[in-house]
């Protein structure tokens, strides 16, 4: 490898670095490092950029860790463009509708919303489009049994972007597998939201309270690098152990006094 090289290599990982350090700040607020060193590492790998709308850093109530995690998701036009650039992406077919009678439509003009959207994917190297078909009841959110949001006023439209995220998905697994769109999740997350505690401050674990402590001091100390922030985590974490020994000498200072007095 040329000393050229090297140096591009080395000024491309500081310029990720310094775009890591303001998605975390803009586009992760609340996530721990680990969450937002993964969110990163997602639009590095994929190509997507937060701020064109492509990707998104979601939280979303985990009942398992009793937490709210963070959580890639694609926006529909993200998925477009990571097939746009394969080299086997050859278009699409559809979308198309259908009601309750199953007769498949290229334009949806009745006022209920469609029981079925489908769409088909093309591939250069393949002799037969990707079919993929996504039922309405199956993705559309709803709350007291009727759509919320978009999916009550287009429904058409948001069932069709279900069926071409997962078309593309299934077309394009190297690309975009473990990537769900927005829509796609509506109804997954409608639900862990009922299941999430009925608190009026979101819930933060010791361990993401210490980090963002950590990085709060750091900011302001102006360290950005990884060995200067390990630093500082040692000092507060001798500070800590100072400050127990303290309070435990204190306490016994104390029973001392309250026993002297009694006796």
């Amino acid at each position: 490898m040329t000393t050229t090289e090297i140096a591009t290599i080395d000024h491309e990982t500081t310029l990720w670095a310094e775009r890591a350090e303001n998605w975390k700040r803009v586009y992760c607020k609340g996530a721990t490092d680990e969450e937002a060193f993964i969110f990163v590492e997602t639009c590095k790998r994929t190509g997507l950029s937060p701020e064109k709308r492509q990707i998104y850093a979601t939280k979303r109530w985990d009942s398992g860790q009793k937490r709210e995690v963070l959580a890639p998701i694609t926006s529909i036009d993200g998925q477009r463009l990571i097939a746009q650039r394969s080299k086997n992406y050859g278009g699409q077919i559809g979308p198309e509708w259908c009601g309750l009678d199953g007769v498949w439509r290229d334009v949806w003009l009745k006022p209920e919303a469609p029981a079925a959207a489908r769409c088909g994917v093309i591939r250069k190297d393949w002799l037969q489009p990707l079919w993929s078909v996504a039922k309405f009841d199956s993705y559309c959110p709803k709350k007291d049994g009727k759509p919320v949001a978009l999916w009550a006023k287009m429904p058409e439209l948001m069932i069709a972007k279900c069926a071409e995220a997962l078309a593309l998905r299934r077309a394009f697994p190297d690309e975009l597998g473990g990537l769900y769109t927005e829509d796609e999740m509506a109804q997954a997350t409608l639900q862990e939201v009922k299941k999430k505690p009925p608190h009026d401050f979101d819930i933060y674990t010791f361990e993401e309270e210490k980090s963002a402590i950590l990085r709060k001091i750091c900011a302001q100390c102006g360290i950005h690098d990884l060995e200067g922030q390990r630093e500082i985590a040692t000092k507060m974490r001798d500070q800590r152990v100072k400050m127990k020994d303290l309070t435990e000498a204190i306490s016994i200072e104390v029973a001392s006094n309250i026993a002297a007095i009694e006796a």
